[in-house]
């Protein structure tokens, strides 16, 4: 089951790397039911200014090819490891075929970022640091294969770093978090993700300790949208239960979800249920389409 910071990760890499590459959330690779976090190709042609910004130019870097990502919002163990280099092996062996090379040729770089720092998983794969233009953080194991371990924990904080900061747990999460609102690149990528989260967990609560994290970490957006809709002469009142505010508050997520909404879909709000209301916030974030959200009404 993905854990809630890592679904967190994978939604703002979504964004963060758009610029950069077509990423693919969850690619199936292999006989066995098994897929990717994220799998990256990269764009022809790279924004230069962005794939130059400190903020953005280490993940660009990482990304110059084809490649995967693995998110731990903790330390992974070895079986979990050896389960990312299954993955890497699949998919070399699809684009063997594709490119009708050979699997050594068609390997591609795998990126596991892991909120911790995964001793015994080093140790079994003989990694050290990894060189190059590479900060503290960064490993390299010891065969010939190129997957890469990214200690989140472990990351100087720099600019450079902030992303993946982003990515980790507590403190480094917290920290980088605070650093974004004076990130002209960042704030924007990262303000709807942590919105999106702060108001679905708000809504239906948090289920267990990482989820009460997460919603402590992202809840003044949450907030600060709540009385953004306030002070143009909104009532949202999201919390207190009423009605007419969820349905602005929702209203405007789904447009954000998935744009500009149809008179009909504001119609079917204007008159929505506090049931019906809560059943749509509670399914927002995962529904594939607008049709789809109210397919049960």
């Amino acid at each position: 089951m993905t854990r809630p910071h890592e679904a967190f990760g994978k939604d703002f890499l979504l964004g963060a790397t758009e610029a950069l590459a077509v990423a693919q959330a969850e690619l199936e690779v292999g006989p066995e039911p098994q897929s990717i976090d994220l799998w990256l190709e990269p764009r022809a042609a790279r924004p230069e200014a962005e794939s130059s910004h400190p903020s953005i130019a280490l993940l660009a870097h990482m990304t110059r090819e084809p490649c995967g990502l693995e998110l731990y919002s903790r330390a992974p163990g070895v079986p979990e490891l050896y389960g990312c280099l299954r993955k890497q092996l699949g998919v070399a062996h699809l684009r063997a075929r594709a490119q009708r090379t050979t699997i050594e040729r068609a390997l591609p770089p795998f990126w596991v970022l892991c909120a911790g720092r995964p001793r015994r998983a080093l140790d079994a794969l003989g990694a050290a640091p990894l060189e190059g233009d590479f900060p503290a953080g960064f490993f390299g194991i010891a065969v010939r294969i190129p997957l890469r371990l990214v200690v989140l924990s472990e990351l100087p904080e720099t600019p450079e770093t902030r992303i993946l900061r982003l990515l980790g747990r507590r403190r480094v999460f917290s920290r980088a978090l605070a650093e974004v609102k004076d990130d002209p690149l960042l704030w924007p990528i990262l303000e709807p993700v942590a919105l999106r989260w702060a108001t679905r967990i708000e809504h239906r609560g948090a289920s267990s300790p990482e989820e009460e994290e997460l919603l402590m970490n992202t809840r003044e957006y949450f907030e600060a949208y709540s009385e953004k809709l306030r002070q143009e002469g909104r009532t949202v009142g999201l919390r207190q239960g009423r009605q007419e505010g969820r349905r602005e508050l929702l209203a405007a997520l789904l447009a954000q979800r998935f744009g500009p909404l149809p008179d009909a879909a504001r119609a079917r709000l204007e008159v929505a249920s506090e049931e019906t209301l809560a059943r749509i916030g509670a399914a927002l974030f995962d529904a594939p389409s607008l049709e789809a959200l109210f397919a049960e009404e």
